[in-house]
């Protein structure tokens, strides 16, 4: 028994493709952060802190703006393409 759509089988492949650049882009930003913190903390103390700070407020900042992407790619393939216009307007109202 298929329970699932063809039209939702097809979007859940598109957003599983995106899964992967996803998981990369995440260990990277890690892997960035840790070289940047083993460099910076033979400088001093305040440069360390400077850098963990800094850091973790990109990794939020891009968290969260990674978060909004994968929702408005989800509500714009369960309303179907033609809605996309739809939802785009009312991001571009919410952001102004």
């Amino acid at each position: 028994m298929n329970c699932i759509s063809k039209e939702r089988k097809s979007c859940i492949t598109e957003l599983n493709k995106m899964a992967l650049p996803l998981i990369a882009g995440s260990i990277t930003s890690i892997l960035m952060g840790i070289i940047d913190q083993a460099f910076i903390g033979h400088i001093s103390l305040e440069a360390y802190a400077g850098v963990g700070l800094v850091y973790s407020c990109i990794n939020s900042l891009v968290g969260v703006l990674g978060a909004f992407s994968i929702v408005f790619n989800i509500c714009a393939c369960a309303t179907g393409s033609s809605a996309a216009s739809v939802i785009n307007q009312r991001v571009n109202r919410f952001l102004e």
